[in-house]
């Protein structure tokens, strides 16, 4: 998955000391806006020390 992928690369083995806080949403309706694509969707994620 490229998600993962994704992740993998910006955390580093070193960094097992933080969280990673991560929330998606689907935005409704935004189908039609796209062209048959599909729905929009927004992934934001934020990190913190413990």
């Amino acid at each position: 998955m490229i998600f993962i992928k994704w992740v993998e690369e910006i955390v580093k083995d070193n960094d097992s000391d933080r969280t990673i806080a991560i929330d998606g949403k689907t935005i409704c309706s935004t189908d039609k806006l796209s062209k048959g694509k599909g729905h929009l969707h927004i992934l934001s994620a934020v990190v913190s020390e413990n």
